[in-house]
């Protein structure tokens, strides 16, 4: 696990699971309107609401990783 993955676990732990609901509920609505039904209980165990939140949830890691490798390029040019 890189440091940054490693902060960006530090920085969520921090939030608590204040924002998992929200997500939850966003991807319920989206799930709904759009028509969307996943079937893969049988087969993970898990419901399709909460393999789209394990989605989501890697989305928001890569972006974390990929905004603070953005800005610290930036402030290495503004260093110059």
């Amino acid at each position: 696990m890189s440091k940054i993955s490693k902060l960006y676990m530090l920085e969520t732990e921090k939030e608590g699971n204040q924002d998992d609901e929200i997500i939850r509920q966003e991807i319920r609505q989206f799930f709904e309107k759009n028509g969307i039904s996943i079937s893969a209980e049988k087969k993970t165990g898990k419901s399709s609401e909460d393999l789209a939140f394990n989605l989501a949830e890697i989305g928001e890691e890569i972006g974390f990783i990929r905004g603070f490798k953005c800005a610290f390029r930036l402030f290495m040019e503004c260093m110059k």
